[in-house]
């Protein structure tokens, strides 16, 4: 089982990380879920997003092996809420072949993270 509530505490606790929020969504099948994460970065850290979401994936990847498929994306507020481009950062952060990358998320599961550990 997964504890929603530790790996937004994980996350949030990563610099540069102004909030995060988990949810669980169906996957599919009533008996399978995925998660949708959502990654606040102070404004300052929009602007060099690389370590900030590599420390934000790492802290996901801590939920370990049982961790579902997982629906990152990041966002900041200066001072309007902005949705920052997926394929930018994970390429900032070198994870760009790390899972499946679009401009709104980064969509990865327990195989592809768990290295950043």
């Amino acid at each position: 089982m997964i504890d929603r509530a530790a790996i937004e505490a994980a996350i949030a606790a990563v610099d540069g990380v102004a909030a995060a929020t988990v949810a669980e969504a169906a996957d599919g099948a009533p008996w399978r879920t995925a998660l949708v994460v959502r990654v606040d970065l102070e404004p300052g850290a929009a602007d060099a997003p690389g370590p900030v979401a590599r420390g934000a994936l790492a802290a996901l990847a801590g939920a370990g092996d049982d961790l579902p498929r997982a629906t990152i994306s990041f966002t900041t507020h200066r001072p309007h809420e902005e949705r920052l481009d997926a394929r930018r950062i994970a390429d900032a952060a070198g994870l760009a072949a790390l899972g499946v990358v679009s401009r709104r998320s980064i969509v990865v599961g327990a195989d592809a993270v768990r290295d950043l550990r």
